[in-house]
């Protein structure tokens, strides 16, 4: 797949980071996962981004300080959107 990048609230982003997981900007703090980020959506306030992945999993992460805000969410396969 090409690069892909979700756009969120107040200038928000999130970009894919190969298999590593996503970037989010523009503080450019890593939110790490086992494998590529397939998935993205970010609450209408910008305070929490929900990120889905090829490593089965979903994480939500509080974007002002880049840290993961809760228990990881298992999937039994990739975390796509649609």
């Amino acid at each position: 797949p090409g690069q892909r990048r979700w756009q969120g609230p107040g200038g928000l982003a999130l970009e894919a980071a190969g298999d590593h997981g996503a970037m989010l900007m523009p503080s450019g703090r890593l939110l790490k996962h086992g494998s590529a980020v397939l998935a993205a959506a970010f609450l209408p306030d910008g305070s929490r981004v929900l990120t889905g992945s090829d490593d089965n999993m979903a994480r939500i992460w509080d974007t002002a300080t880049g840290e993961m805000a809760g228990r990881m969410l298992p999937h039994r396969g990739s975390v796509r959107m649609g």
